[in-house]
């Protein structure tokens, strides 16, 4: 089966013995490729030819097999709750992974995820912390230019343009989209976009500005 995919997962736990610990349970029955502690070690816990169970009930582009298609990265971190950045070292060893793997597999850009991507409706991870405009400026998935904000860009979305944003976020790959729903409806999904790109309306309707975000990110997608 060919790799198409790599997710990124936190471990919401304090450390690595705990994280171990959950991805190798019996009774959890998750796992993962990888796992990151905080200090920056990388750990190998499933071969990279093997099937992780990291991905759960997910999708990406109508595609729902994601554990076939992909390599699970688990990072030591406690959670979004705890309002804690990831270290230095964790990120610089996640690079020096990602590249690896994104090498040997011919991983498209768009196609480095979190989980909270892949599987909106009941995960969070890798939460709204994490850096990822520090892993686009080392050619790590994608990140909107450069956008200057204006009173325009805060504007509300009028229905029709809020249909065109819901559209934009299937094109990007979002899935379980409700068109015919409101705000309120589609929350999960608008949350998980949010938080990957544009932390700072989470839990907010979406803007003109998330808009063309949404725009942006359609451009970068290969």
């Amino acid at each position: 089966v060919k790799i198409k995919y790599i997710i990124l997962h936190y471990t919401e736990t304090k450390t690595l013995e705990q994280a171990i610990n959950l991805l190798c349970s019996n009774v959890r029955r998750v796992s993962s490729h990888f796992v990151i502690d905080e200090y920056g070690n990388i750990f190998n816990l499933v071969d990279e030819d093997k099937r992780a169970w990291h991905a759960g009930e997910s999708s990406w582009h109508k595609e729902t097999k994601i554990n076939d298609l992909s390599i699970g990265i688990e990072i030591v971190y406690e959670g979004e709750k705890s309002k804690k950045k990831y270290s230095d070292s964790q990120i610089n060893s996640l690079i020096i992974l990602i590249n690896y793997l994104k090498k040997k597999y011919k991983v498209k850009q768009s196609n480095i995820l979190g989980h909270s991507d892949i599987a909106p409706l009941r995960k969070i991870d890798p939460g709204v912390f994490f850096p990822w405009e520090k892993l686009f400026k080392k050619k790590i998935g994608v990140w909107p230019r450069e956008l200057k904000k204006n009173k325009k860009n805060h504007r509300k979305l009028n229905d029709e343009e809020f249909i065109l944003f819901l559209k934009n976020l299937e094109k990007i790959g979002f899935n379980v989209i409700n068109f015919e729903a409101n705000f309120n409806k589609n929350k999960y999904i608008i949350n998980a976009f949010h938080r990957h790109y544009l932390a700072g309306q989470l839990d907010k309707k979406p803007n003109y500005f998330s808009y063309i975000i949404s725009q942006e990110i359609i451009k970068l997608t290969d």
